[in-house]
């Protein structure tokens, strides 16, 4: 796979850079996971300044960007470093990412994991997780990449809003010689109330969904309850890898009433969260 690594030169992207130089260490061969660094300039220069004036401020922020690598191990790991500059960040990471022809964008959140703050995502992360121009990785800032690769564990509720991550989570758990695990959750209680009937869980179902997407030698987990603590609790149980979950493309009116899985487990998530929009495609050299 390939990467665009967002890199901010502060410590909200210094859990997607280790992240970024593990991904690359546990694939064998290192090659297939190609990693991009990019830092925007949040800025665009006026047609006044001089050439030798803005090479400056390249410059600058491409040594600040390679230390960002440097200091997260990444060197190995990262193939270039780009300095572009641009009033709308997201924008930028997301044309990088269709210069390169890159999967995915990989990039730092705000909030650290064991700290209440209300701000989590940042705004960057925000508008990407929103938009999805390519499948995009969140990684909480303290984030350290265990030792071990543990399973990549994917969000399914069996329609063709899960497909797309899948076939990502089972492409990413072969790099990293890992397990997929594919986790169904139930909406609601085991519970009925107010004349209500619980959804039941069907085996059968499962299997011919899996079959029909070319997953065989998946592990499975069906559980019931709230679709983001189930998944935060299987991720920790399992010492998930990655978590990963489809979208479902939400319009702005349909955000006000409705939360968006994908948002809330990048918010809480103590592991890298990996959001894939339903029509990605796979790029593998």
């Amino acid at each position: 796979m390939k990467w665009i690594l967002g890199l901010d030169l502060g410590p909200d992207s210094e859990g997607a850079v280790r992240t970024a130089a593990w991904l690359s260490a546990k694939t064998q061969p290192p090659a297939r996971q190609r990693i991009v660094g990019v830092h925007v300039v949040p800025a665009t220069p006026r047609v006044d300044v001089r050439d030798d004036e803005v090479d400056a401020v390249v410059a600058k922020a491409e040594d600040a960007a390679r230390g960002s690598v440097r200091a997260g191990g990444a060197e190995r790991a990262v193939d270039r470093v780009d300095v572009v500059f641009g009033a709308t960040p997201h924008d930028q990471l997301a044309a990088a990412c269709t210069y390169h022809h890159a999967n995915g964008i990989l990039i730092g959140r705000h909030g650290p994991t064991d700290e209440e703050a209300f701000v989590r995502l940042g705004r960057v992360a925000r508008r990407l997780i929103r938009e999805l121009p390519a499948a995009v990785m969140v990684v909480p800032p303290d984030y350290t990449p265990p030792e071990a690769a543990g399973p990549v564990v994917v969000a399914t509720d069996l329609t063709d809003d899960s497909i797309a991550a899948a076939r990502f989570g089972a492409s990413l758990a072969a790099d990293l010689k890992t397990d997929l695990l594919l986790a169904h959750v139930l909406r609601g209680s085991e519970y009925a109330f107010n004349g209500t009937q619980a959804q039941e869980p069907d085996s059968d179902a499962f299997a011919s969904w899996i079959e029909a997407n070319d997953l065989e030698g998946a592990r499975t987990i069906t559980q019931r309850g709230d679709v983001v603590n189930r998944m935060l609790s299987i991720g920790h149980r399992e010492q998930a890898s990655v978590l990963v979950c489809g979208s479902r493309h939400l319009s702005p009116m349909q955000r006000v009433f409705q939360a968006s899985t994908g948002t809330d487990l990048a918010r809480f998530a103590t592991r890298p969260v990996l959001i894939v929009p339903p029509k990605a495609i796979l790029h593998v050299d």
